[in-house]
């Protein structure tokens, strides 16, 4: 054993025993000033390992106010109400999801969107769409769901003493006929109505097979058709015709959500679609002043081009230097 590890072993026991100077430390002059360090720090770790007693308050967490709700959206704040022009899970469905994904950056920015489901609340009536079972036509389908979103928020009216839903919406789907090929189109038309104002979106299209097209041309609703093409039943309430063709990859749902949010846009923004008198002037100025900035950049840049040209024209017909 060397003389390092002696001392330090005799250091040990001096203090286990309460008998140890510290300044007897430097006396020994074999011990070199980093073993005297390493030796004070071990002793420095002992007191504080031992000396601090183990039962030590810990932080404390205050309780919870009883002002403060568990959910986002507490109870004063706002729910949405939604009338919808159907009763088909899958109409019902489509609008609710639509409302929420339209409404949650406006929840997010008021601090309410990490609770979706107390967002929006939607209720479904059986309303009549004033036009055919099978609409086959663009303005049709249109004047379908439009039908729809108005007799639904009068029917949330009439259901809650006078009380008016935020917005009331309606679906439709139908069909176009092209008339160069008479291949039949498949689409939707979404409305949204809050009572005064009407918002509209069309969905995307798709081709119908001509087995199918055969069946609608025959009479039948596409529903019906598409039942009886892939030998399904009640299509119409589940994927629909749309989920079939696509072996699920699009339902009948997630097709009509994305048009129930665009539907929803001018409703959403009330002052740019439908701006009140007063407000209307201060907008025309607006644009004057942005138009008048893009004449102005417009100029500029012909000016430019024009300097340009006349610059590479006089190079032209500089004369060649010699060589």
């Amino acid at each position: 054993m060397d003389a390092t590890t002696q001392a330090m072993n005799d250091a040990t026991t001096a203090a286990t025993q309460g008998e140890w100077d510290p300044s007897s430390l430097f006396t020994l002059d074999k011990i070199s000033a980093w073993v005297v360090f390493d030796v004070l720090l071990f002793f420095a770790a002992l007191i504080y390992v031992f000396a601090i007693p183990t039962g030590k308050k810990k932080k404390s967490i205050a309780p919870p106010s009883s002002s403060s709700s568990s959910s986002s959206i507490s109870p004063s704040s706002r729910i949405y109400k939604i009338a919808v022009g159907s009763k088909n899970p899958v109409k019902l469905n489509a609008a609710l999801q639509g409302v929420k994904e339209a409404l949650k950056p406006i929840a997010d920015e008021e601090g309410k969107g990490e609770d979706e489901e107390k967002l929006v609340e939607a209720v479904g009536y059986d309303v009549k769409s004033g036009v055919s079972d099978q609409p086959m036509s663009d303005e049709e389908t249109k004047t379908g769901a439009c039908n729809r979103a108005r007799a639904a928020f009068a029917a949330y009216v009439d259901a809650n003493n006078g009380r008016k839903p935020d917005f009331a919406i309606g679906l439709e789907g139908g069909i176009v006929v092209e008339p160069s090929s008479e291949q039949m189109e498949c689409s939707a038309w979404m409305a949204a109505f809050d009572g005064t104002n009407m918002g509209t979106s069309r969905t995307c299209s798709f081709t119908l097979p001509p087995e199918i097209s055969r069946l609608v041309k025959g009479g039948m609703e596409l529903g019906d058709a598409d039942d009886v093409f892939f030998k399904k039943v009640n299509s119409k309430q589940k994927a629909g015709t749309v989920g079939s063709l696509t072996r699920g990859a699009i339902d009948r749902t997630k097709y009509y959500v994305q048009a129930v949010i665009l539907a929803l846009i001018p409703l959403l923004w009330k002052n740019i679609y439908f701006p009140a008198p007063n407000e209307q002037q201060p907008l025309d100025e607006v644009a004057d002043q942005e138009r008048a900035k893009w004449e102005k950049k417009l100029e500029e840049k012909g000016k430019a081009i024009a300097n340009r040209k006349l610059a590479i024209a006089v190079e032209a017909k500089q004369p060649e230097s010699p060589k």
